[in-house]
């Protein structure tokens, strides 16, 4: 929320989604043939390392919850960062289907 201007809270936490244990399974090797394109073939057969699921309590003194969906939805890359994040629909759409994750509905409402 905070991202995108849709509060002026600082959040305590970061709130990092992952695609769901059944959806990991098949997540690495789609996105890594989807960022090497041709070179994905030859990655693999020199034995190189798969994506891996990073453990993460705190960034930056803030600590990291992390919750896993079976649909991450759009996201938009930050140029020049590591980092993704949804696109303000998606936000705005996790919002309403988890206003706990934003304070509840009395934080979130006011704002919409």
């Amino acid at each position: 929320m905070a991202h995108h201007g849709l509060t002026e809270r600082i959040p305590s936490a970061l709130f990092v989604s992952s695609p769901d244990p059944k959806s990991w399974t098949q997540f690495p090797n789609e996105r890594m043939l989807k960022d090497l394109k041709p070179d994905y073939g030859a990655y693999r057969q020199n034995g190189l390392p798969s994506l891996t699921r990073l453990k993460m309590d705190k960034i930056d003194r803030r600590d990291v919850r992390r919750f896993a969906f079976s649909h991450l939805g759009a996201y938009k890359q930050v140029q020049g960062k590591t980092l993704r994040f949804p696109s303000t629909g998606r936000t705005f759409l996790d919002i309403l289907r988890n206003p706990e994750l934003c304070g509840g509905h009395a934080s979130c409402h006011g704002r919409f």
